[in-house]
Formats: C-alpha cells, structure tokens, sequence
C-alpha cells in the first residue's frame, strides 16, 4: 500500500474493525518512576512474590529505579515478571555523564526500556530523533522498546496528527523484521497522574490511529505487528472498560501499580479480558 494511499483512506479502509487482529498476550506493566526506596521496593517484590507465577494470557513487566536493576535482577530469575529500565542512552559507550548504556542494561537481564515518556520529553528537552535513536538502538541489542506517544490536549483531529509525527519518528529506519518487538504505549499527556483516565472509546480510535499510521508506513498487516497499550491515570475501576476494545492489548499502570495489591487487581482484570477474548483463526 502506498504511503500516499493510505494516508488519505479512512479507518476502516485501512484497518477493518477486528479484522484479523492476532490474539496475542496482554500486556501489563508498571511505571516506577522516581518514587520506591530501597526498602519499599524490597516489600513491593515481597507482595508480588508467587502470584505472578499463576498468570496466564498476560505479560508482565515493571520498570524500578536504575539503582535498584542488580536487586531486581537476583530477586526475578527465571521469575514470569520481567523487568526492564526506565531511559537508557543510544550509545554503547562515551563521554556521556549520568547516562546509562543498552550494554549496561544487558547486564543485568534487562528486557524492556521506556522511551520517550512525555516528562523526559518536558524536562529533559528529548525529542522524536533522539527517541528514534534510542529505539533503533534497543532494538539492535534485542531489548523490547516500549515508546511512549501521546497528545498534550484532548482534541480528537489534532490528536490523530501528533501520534502520528511521534509514532513514525520514533520508528524511522526501523526493519520490518523487529516490529513485532515493539511496544508502543499511548499515554495522552493530559491524563497522566490526573484523576481520571481518557474515556475508553476515545482511547480506542487514538489506537486505530496508531494503526493507520503504522500502515502508512508498513501495510496493513505488518501494522499490526507492534502491541500498543494504554498509560494514564490506570487505576482498578477502569482498568477492565480501557480493555474492552481489542486494540487495546495492555495497560502501563503508573501510581496504581506503587502498590502491589492494587498491581495484582489490575493483572486480574486483564487475564479476565484476555480469556474472554475470541481466539485468532
């Protein structure tokens, strides 16, 4: 399908509703931030010990402090919850104080890297090249990329423009071959750390419209390769309607997943979406 083509197509045209999408796992994860002390990260481990072994049709992950990555590493091997890091640099090595490399990451069973979240591009001035950079490299050190993307307001046409320019920055020069690693998390920056998620519905055509633009770019079938989940304001009350639409194939929990409790609730939830899913044919 030509780039020109699709652009200009509707939604449906481009990707018919339920129209083949692989049922794959869910995907859960959970934002640390710059919040658990040592001490409240040991508890937190402490209260997801067992249970996250009984999962099933979810993939877990969650994103400590940089400090913390050695604890975490002893503490999860051959553990179903993975783990990864919250920012990493795109060089292997260099005169790059404060930064941490891939190679560093890998040390220490890193699967997953967050890049891109809307407070790096606010206060740390990170861009869609460097992001793109940063992705490019994850991917050629077989870490799994989870791309942040998201609008700063609520308004559906804008919205749709802005994913776009974010999800084929971050992907420029990217391979065919890796797009099934790719993780993209939409989390519309007027949602975060608020009191109420985006509404479900709306939240489901910002998805399609990752699609499309992933379409635009790689064909129809190829865009459905990446996981693209949700980020904002996740909470236990929302977690199973954000869910509804199978376009929306996991949530990244932030201040709810601070409390492992409230974590496990969530996962509940989506295995509960997961099993009532129809299977792909």
């Amino acid at each position: 399908m030509s780039t020109s083509r699709a652009s200009t197509m509707s939604l449906e045209e481009v990707l018919p509703v339920g129209a083949n999408m692989q049922r794959r796992s869910m995907l859960v994860g959970a934002g640390m931030k710059m919040y658990l002390t040592r001490a409240e990260l040991e508890d937190w481990l402490a209260g997801c010990a067992g249970w996250t072994e009984g999962t099933s049709g979810v993939e877990l992950f969650f994103l400590p402090s940089f400090p913390y990555l050695p604890i975490v590493a002893e503490r999860l091997h051959g553990s179903k919850l993975g783990y990864g890091a919250q920012n990493m640099h795109w060089e292997d090595r260099g005169a790059y104080t404060g930064e941490v490399s891939p190679i560093m990451l890998k040390d220490f069973g890193v699967r997953y890297v967050e890049l891109g979240h809307a407070e790096r591009r606010r206060d740390f001035n990170e861009t869609n090249v460097t992001v793109n950079l940063k992705v490019r490299a994850a991917l050629s050190h077989a870490l799994v990329p989870v791309i942040c993307v998201g609008e700063d307001q609520q308004d559906a046409p804008r919205a749709d423009s802005w994913l776009r320019d974010q999800v084929l920055g971050a992907l420029e020069g990217v391979e065919q071959a890796d797009l099934a690693a790719v993780v993209i998390a939409y989390e519309p920056v007027w949602a975060i750390g608020v009191t109420s998620a985006a509404a479900p519905d709306y939240v489901f055509e910002r998805h399609r419209a990752i699609r499309v633009a992933l379409a635009e770019r790689y064909g129809s079938e190829l865009a459905r390769a990446p996981r693209i989940i949700y980020g904002g304001s996740v909470t236990t009350d929302n977690a199973s309607e954000l869910l509804h639409h199978e376009e929306v194939q996991g949530l990244f929990v932030g201040r709810a997943a601070l409390d492992a409790g409230r974590f496990r609730h969530i996962v509940s939830l989506a295995q509960d979406v997961h099993r009532g899913r129809p299977s792909s044919k």
